[in-house]
């Protein structure tokens, strides 16, 4: 929340590229993180305004420079969803695998996953 930047609201997703030695949960081959952390409204119910989402730039830089847009694609996308509210899933197919997916986008379990958080109560006053 910055209301100096962003007014009355929550500030928009966070996209960063950073180092593992600024962020240490990239070292080992993490290329990015993402997620939410859940605030309290006023009625005590917990919910998610917005999110941020760390690329280690050494490595999204080396998959473009071996022309793996897809790849480091696939990495965005896959963050974001992390901080849409979805986890990790044991089909390889799938965007919010391990891996990553196939670098083709969402899958039908990523679009089924989205769809059922989609389902959750809006809050127009947060």
């Amino acid at each position: 929340y910055q209301p100096d930047r962003y007014g009355d609201r929550w500030a928009p997703v966070y996209i960063a590229f950073a180092t593992p030695d600024q962020i240490p949960r990239l070292a080992g081959g993490t290329v990015g993180l993402g997620g939410s952390t859940p605030r309290s409204a006023g009625d005590g119910a917990l919910v998610y305004v917005t999110g941020s989402v760390w690329l280690d730039a050494e490595a999204m830089d080396d998959l473009l420079a071996a022309g793996r847009r897809d790849s480091a694609r696939a990495v965005v996308e896959h963050e974001i969803g992390h901080v849409l509210g979805l986890n990790h899933v044991s089909d390889g197919t799938q965007l919010m695998s391990l891996t990553g997916g196939t670098g083709a986008g969402p899958a039908d379990g990523d679009r089924r996953g989205l769809a059922i958080l989609g389902r959750g109560v809006w809050r127009p006053d947060l």
